[in-house]
């Protein structure tokens, strides 16, 4: 199964696990990729969410919504400091690498949001 992203130009096939997280920036969104590509698509974030969740069925749970800005795989967390605004997610290459700032509140949820998963 593939994310299926497709307009006038071009149509654009991603696999599920090679996304680390995906960032908004207006009417755009950043696909950041295991490897370090990167693609960016002229998709508001909400539509995206709409799209994983239509494509993926029961499969686009492994995406979490964080705020306005970014959706990430929850496969790629890597660590979650709450106190510090940091949220730090892995590639494929399992390198570290670190997202913006985020609030502390967002990230207090993801954080029980993946303590409650990693019970199951």
């Amino acid at each position: 199964m593939y994310i299926t992203i497709t307009n006038s130009r071009e149509l654009l096939r991603i696999h599920p696990s090679s996304v680390v997280c995906i960032q908004s920036d207006g009417n755009y969104s950043s696909f950041m990729l295991s490897g370090g590509v990167q693609e960016v698509v002229s998709m508001q974030l909400g539509l995206i969410e709409e799209l994983l969740n239509r494509q993926l069925n029961h499969e686009a749970n492994c995406f979490i919504r964080i705020g306005r800005s970014w959706i990430i795989n929850r496969e790629k967390v890597y660590k979650i400091i709450p106190s510090e605004g940091v949220l730090m997610l892995r590639d494929g290459d399992n390198k570290p690498f670190q997202t913006a700032q985020l609030s502390t509140e967002a990230l207090k949820k993801l954080k029980a949001i993946m303590e409650q998963g990693d019970q199951k």
